[in-house]
């Protein structure tokens, strides 16, 4: 599972920085910069107005007072929560540290806390924006208050079970479709460590598909008014502590001889038969981008195999321990060493793979290439020079290993422009195949064929250069084909501006799991040792696995 491969102990590259950070800091701003949470709400109260009117509902509109009132509430709610959060947040109860996840918290410091965050002006103008649009259910139609306890309770149970089934299936389409999540979620989740003013951080369009659009639903089939009145002002608050990144189901209430945990239960009985969603689950969520995706049950993403108890409250927050000075080889020439120094090296270069920092190492190279450092005078950087292509890899259906080649194709431009493709091939040898090996020490020469003329160049290389005709680079030779392909669908349409990309995060799973193979697992597993390649023989001082026998369940290609 991705959140897996995610999960490792190497600081990864910042992979949320592509996503721009726009927004006003005040009200007028914003909605100058977004008007569609003007004429969103305008337009969606007209056609419910219209609709009531084409059916001849009876049902009484809520109301601007009441629409009003809870825009307000909300609002001020967000502000009430924040600052509680900022006072009272227990270190114990925190879910996730809110350091630069770059940063190492060393021994004896203390992780940043919720009050120590940056001042989120700008998410909670968007949340108030987002509150503000509540004034469509002024002609929401809405039956009459419920009669009897028993009424209300069936009224609110089914508002609660159809709610969180159509979040459920809105939320989860929308990760698993690139379109609908840059549309309607890619903004929500800008925040890995969310708080009160992230939870109702959204575009207006995902606002109506996930609230607003329910609410129609549920008042069409003759929602009592005080239902719906009680699961949206409850549901505020509860969706502000499930953003909360702090475990406060067992905080004690005051007044009250009960928790929140235990107030929330009562309030909502049937969380007892579906299982009551957690703070902690939808925080992994926003760490991981994948898994919980119910608002407010488990029973779905149990069913669905999506779910996630997410991390124990407090558990990021401890700072390590001094550790003891790691075990080190005591040679001080390579002539001295002994078997023993190499076992201490062997342990510690596979101790360092399986944290995941080759796979950070990797992935910083292709990070290293945005901006400045990266750029060629084209209308992209080689950043998104990268991800565009390793996106129409994937997108044309291209294997795994040739999505990771795609990706890292071109890490070694910003070094040595003429012979970079040989620098990602040195890097890849030992975990792609000898044709992605060849295709990536030779593309370059292939790219030529689509520009040298413009430069006064002949762009025939790949069949007229004779140090590469002498080396078989051709046409006819088993790899060119591929080559030839791999430059003029990926590579060479890859410097659009307007181009969607796929996130550098996206790539993480298919670059961990190419890493992780053994070294030239493409070798034949019976081959004796006297005839393999010399830097598959060499592994054998770094890596105490790739001392042993090699396992056929490795000749896979990913």
């Amino acid at each position: 599972p991705g959140y897996l491969l995610l999960d490792r102990q190497a600081p990864l590259p910042n992979l949320m920085s592509d996503i721009p950070k726009d927004d006003a800091t005040d009200l007028d701003a914003f909605y100058a910069q977004h008007p569609s949470f003007i004429w969103g709400p305008a337009l969606v109260a007209g056609g419910v107005w219209a609709l009531t009117k084409t059916l001849g509902l009876s049902a009484a509109p809520y109301g601007f007072q009441n629409a009003a009132l809870y825009a307000v509430y909300g609002a001020g709610l967000s502000f009430a929560a924040h600052g509680w959060y900022c006072v009272f947040a227990d270190t114990p109860k925190q879910l996730q540290s809110y350091d630069d996840k770059k940063e190492v918290v060393k021994p004896g410091e203390t992780p940043m806390q919720y009050f120590e965050k940056e001042q989120p002006r700008r998410s909670a103008v968007r949340q108030v924006a987002t509150f503000m649009t509540s004034v469509v259910y002024t002609v929401y139609p809405f039956a009459a208050p419920t009669t009897s306890w028993v009424s209300f309770a069936r009224w609110t149970c089914a508002l609660a079970v159809y709610w969180d089934l159509h979040f459920f299936i809105v939320h989860k389409f929308a990760h698993e479709n690139r379109a609908a999540y840059k549309w309607l979620h890619k903004l929500h989740h800008q925040y890995k460590q969310p708080d009160v003013f992230n939870a109702y951080f959204v575009t207006y369009q995902s606002h109506f598909a996930t609230e607003q659009s329910v609410v129609l639903i549920m008042a069409l089939c003759g929602l009592p008014r005080d239902v719906f009145t009680w699961t949206l002002w409850f549901g505020t608050l509860d969706s502000f502590i499930k953003h909360g990144g702090h475990s406060v189901s067992g905080m004690k209430l005051p007044l009250l001889p009960l928790t929140w945990g235990q107030l929330s239960t009562i309030l909502s009985p049937w969380s007892l038969v579906f299982g009551g969603a957690t703070t902690a689950e939808h925080d992994w969520h926003h760490e991981k981008f994948t898994t919980n995706y119910s608002l407010s049950f488990q029973y779905l993403d149990r069913l669905f195999g999506t779910y996630h108890p997410g991390r124990v409250a407090g558990e990021a927050m401890q700072t390590p321990a001094p550790a003891e000075p790691p075990k080190t080889a005591q040679y001080t020439t390579l002539i001295e060493s002994t078997p023993e120094d190499w076992v201490i090296q062997g342990q510690a270069f596979d101790s360092y793979k399986a944290s995941g920092h080759i796979v950070a190492n990797m992935l910083r190279l292709v990070e290293n290439m945005k901006g400045e450092l990266g750029e060629i005078g084209a209308r992209v950087d080689m950043y998104e020079h990268s991800l565009q292509t390793a996106t129409r890899a994937r997108r044309a259906g291209a294997d795994d290993e040739t999505i990771v080649c795609a990706l890292l194709h071109d890490v070694g431009e910003v070094l040595s422009g003429t012979n970079h493709g040989e620098i990602a091939a040195a890097m890849l040898r030992p975990y792609i195949s000898p044709q992605n090996y060849w295709l990536l020490a030779n593309h370059e020469v292939f790219q030529a064929y689509y520009f040298l003329d413009k430069c006064g160049g002949d762009k025939d290389l790949r069949d007229k250069v004779r140090e590469y005709k002498d080396a078989g680079i051709v046409k006819g030779h088993p790899w060119y084909e591929a080559t030839e392909k791999f430059c003029l669908e990926y590579d060479q349409p890859s410097f659009d501006p307007t181009y969607d990309s796929d996130s550098l995060a996206s790539f993480v799973p298919l670059v961990t799991a190419v890493l992780d193979r053994k070294p030239f697992w493409w070798e034949p597993a019976d081959k004796p040792e006297s005839e393999l390649d010399c830097k598959a023989r060499l592994a054998f001082g770094y890596s105490l696995d790739a001392r042993g026998p090699r396992s056929p369940a490795q000749n896979v290609r990913g």
